[in-house]
């Protein structure tokens, strides 16, 4: 009797850990390369991830569809779930293995108070990417301190005042870090962090916030007979490419880092109509997701894993096209891209050629966006390694490609008419157009052309200095913190 006893005390406090109350919400929080030791208690070919992390949010055996505690799961990528009613300390008393497989995907069950189930996009597999030990330094945007780490997630959910792109949890002094940037945007300040301190994606920002508050502009890059591995996610049948890479931007259940078809920086750029100032925003510049796509089989395969997250598990494959959506600091609205990609990158290569201009310690989504900025870029080439960007004249038609282990070369498929920067001086925020052909008219901001305008007459550059709102208000210029 006693031991039945205890039996039934130990079922009752796993239930208790791992299901949540009317106030909170049941979410999951992924580990990617990562896999809970022990025995399953039930092993399921489910399909993918998303049908496994409902499974477990309703203490459902797949198999029986009898009820069963559920406190995690591992995935392995494909189609295979290994169900556990147990989870990773500190969660649970499980450990997680130490050599774990590049296709291994541990998913851990979390009660986040105070959030809608939409808020935590239970539509989606997982709310939070975790990286254990790690910290990304210098963008933090607001600090709280919490009681626990949910109440951190939740806070990062909640914010309203910004896009909480990730978030810094110390386990030791509750202090939790919200930011507007993450791992893809900022990567090189991601660390190895001293203490217990983890880094957290927020899986759950949408088509309009992933490049900012106000949308951003987004752009994709091919990668002609090229794949990443072991992570077959949405998968659908489109009548051609560009149905694919809609379907990418459009996925809800897979915030889409990649599309496969299978045969912000740290500066704000200025939104033009016309030449008119418009507004100002803030684009991410990281990758996030991707798609693949077979011009053959019209097989279409949308990805949350992208060649940042699986960057030692990508190659060369005959007869899969493979994209990757980029935010990107630049106006697009005079742009038009001969291809649905705007740029077709080609790894491990380099053009040689005059540098017209180049530009150091950027990421490769501000190297682009540099390119969209200059009338005369054709081309990038841009080293890993050292982060630089060099811009050129020309394409593969006019110049050498030869093989470059540490540089990545992009050929630019699209043409503008005109481009510009902006740029933040003593005097405040000036703006620079430059236009292909001569132009005579205006730049100006917007409802304010009788107090803040510059004319010009036939020529190729118009500039603008917005000053700031303490020293005059001709403009409308406001300071946002």
């Amino acid at each position: 009797m006693l031991q039945a006893a205890l039996l039934l005390s130990l079922c009752s406090t796993a239930v208790a850990v791992f299901e949540c109350s009317n106030q909170e919400t049941t979410a999951f929080v992924r580990i990617a390369r990562a896999r809970l030791d022990g025995t399953p208690v039930v092993v399921s070919t489910a399909g993918h991830d998303l049908t496994c992390a409902q499974y477990c949010r309703n203490n459902i055996e797949p198999t029986t569809g009898a009820q069963r505690v559920c406190a995690s799961f591992n995935f392995d990528g494909r189609e295979t779930c290994y169900f556990f009613d147990d989870a990773a300390s500190p969660a649970g008393t499980s450990q997680l293995t130490a050599n774990p497989s590049a296709n291994n995907f541990y998913y851990e069950k979390t009660c986040l108070p105070g959030v809608s189930a939409h808020e935590a996009c239970t539509y989606r597999s997982f709310s939070f990417e975790r990286m254990r030990k790690t910290i990304l330094e210098g963008f933090v945007r607001k600090s709280v301190q919490v009681a626990n780490r949910e109440q951190c997630l939740s806070a990062c959910l909640k914010e309203k005042d910004f896009v909480c792109r990730s978030v810094n949890y110390n386990y030791d002094s509750y202090l939790c870090e919200l930011s507007t940037e993450d791992r893809r945007s900022k990567p090189t300040h991601l660390r190895m962090a001293e203490g217990a301190v983890d880094y957290y994606d927020n899986n759950c920002l949408s088509r309009q916030n992933r490049c900012g508050p106000s949308g951003g502009n987004l752009v994709f890059v091919k990668s002609t007979n090229f794949e990443i591995k072991f992570y077959d996610h949405t998968q659908s049948v489109e009548a051609q490419e560009s149905y694919c890479l809609q379907k990418c931007l459009d996925s809800l259940n897979t915030f889409c880092s990649a599309a496969l078809v299978s045969p912000r920086g740290d500066n704000p750029m200025e939104q033009y109509q016309g030449y008119k100032v418009n507004a100002l925003s803030w684009p991410s510049s990281g990758y996030r997701g991707s798609v693949e796509f077979n011009p053959s089989e019209k097989n279409c395969i949308v990805s949350d894993e992208d060649t940042f997250s699986r960057a030692d598990q990508q190659g060369q494959i005959v007869g899969k096209d493979y994209y990757e959506p980029v935010c990107v600091a630049a106006d697009l609205s005079s742009s038009t891209c001969r291809q649905q990609s705007a740029f077709e990158r080609f790894i491990g290569s380099s053009i040689e050629g005059e540098v017209i201009a180049s530009a150091q310690g950027v990421t490769i989504a501000d190297c682009i966006s540099l390119c969209f900025q200059n009338l005369n870029c054709k081309s990038i080439n841009y080293d890993r390694s050292a982060s630089t960007c060099f811009i050129y004249a020309v394409g593969r038609s006019d110049a050498n490609v030869k093989a470059n282990p540490a540089m990545d070369y992009y050929e630019f498929n699209c043409e503008s008419q005109f481009g510009g920067m902006a740029l933040c001086t003593n005097e405040g925020i000036r703006f620079i157009v430059n236009t292909k052909e001569p132009y005579t008219g205006a730049i100006y901001a917007a409802e304010r052309f009788s107090t803040c305008s510059q004319v010009v007459e036939n020529a190729k550059q118009i500039s603008i200095t917005f000053p700031p709102p303490t020293v005059s208000s001709d403009c409308g210029t406001v300071i946002r913190l």
